[in-house]
């Protein structure tokens, strides 16, 4: 039951990790510089009830270990990570080093603070590889940090989706254009195997100031197990904003909120979680 917990608080900070009428014309794109620093800071506040069910005998060994239903989760995270990019090298590709500088997860079941997820400390950890012409991505190599393999594949797809996140239109926009964007992705979470995830994203460009184009997002995700016996289902919806600096080609900016739902059969039990979410994202770039 310790291990379905902690798999549960990664399958938010995965979820989450991975999920924000004038004439002019605007066109946009995720690339990053040769030389530069660009810092991401990230947090995450997710508020969750946990109801199970199950045979009576199944429960009655949970409340004799002191589990109190239905079961209240509160989950913290913040990190802080520093993209540095160098020297071009012949064909346009140029070396990237991406360090997690602060990794803070803190879980609270029932208002009593637990451990973070074992297998998660990530700071310190350090990836490294290439980016070509801006916005490929390509990592080679990872180290430090206390890490599983699975953890591992994932950090491993965050980094190669930074310039992925958000797929704007090769046409200029103007504002009060919108565009649709479909992400599947599977995601091999520890204790609950490959994950199918699918995320629905709507951007509306509502204003252009000083270089910073606003965005409002509206999105919607759902989720599933390959596991068969598993028969694992999470769906969320909500959105939020999206600030992208159209000199430095980042998002800058996206804080999003999201109400989730998820459903699962695990053994002899039956989880059904509803949640509340609220992130908050910053990238800033420098020499």
């Amino acid at each position: 039951m310790r291990n379905l917990r902690m798999s549960i608080g990664l399958l938010l900070i995965v979820v989450m990790f991975s999920v924000g009428c004038a004439t002019n014309q605007y066109s946009f794109k995720v690339a990053y510089a040769p030389n530069r620093q660009y810092r991401i800071e990230m947090s995450t506040e997710t508020k969750s009830e946990v109801e199970i069910a199950g045979k009576e005998e199944v429960l009655a060994e949970l409340k004799n270990k002191g589990m109190q239903l239905p079961l209240r989760v509160d989950f913290t995270q913040q990190m802080t990570v520093l993209l540095q990019t160098q020297q071009p090298q012949p064909g346009g590709t140029f070396p990237f080093s991406l360090v997690y500088e602060k990794f803070d997860n803190i879980i609270k079941m029932n208002g009593m603070e637990r451990n973070s997820s074992p297998g998660l400390d990530l700071a310190g950890l350090k990836i490294s590889g290439t980016i070509q012409n801006g916005n490929v991505i390509q990592v080679e190599g990872i180290e430090g940090g206390n890490i599983d393999e699975k953890s591992k594949e994932i950090l491993i797809q965050f980094a190669e989706n930074l310039s992925k996140n958000v797929h704007y239109p090769e046409k200029p926009m103007k504002i009060g254009d919108k565009f649709t964007q479909e992400i599947p992705m599977t995601l091999p979470v520890p204790n609950l195997g490959p994950l199918n995830l699918r995320i629905v994203s709507i951007y509306e460009l509502q204003k252009v100031v000083k270089n910073l184009a606003y965005f409002k997002v509206v999105q919607e995700f759902k989720m599933n197990s390959s596991d068969q016996k598993l028969n694992l289902e999470l769906t969320g919806s909500g959105g939020g904003a999206l600030v992208h600096d159209l000199a430095a080609n980042i998002s800058s900016e996206f804080n999003s909120n999201y109400e989730i739902f998820l459903t699962m059969n695990h053994e002899e039990i039956q989880v059904k979680m509803k949640a509340n979410s609220v992130s908050k994202y910053k990238m800033a770039s420098q020499k």
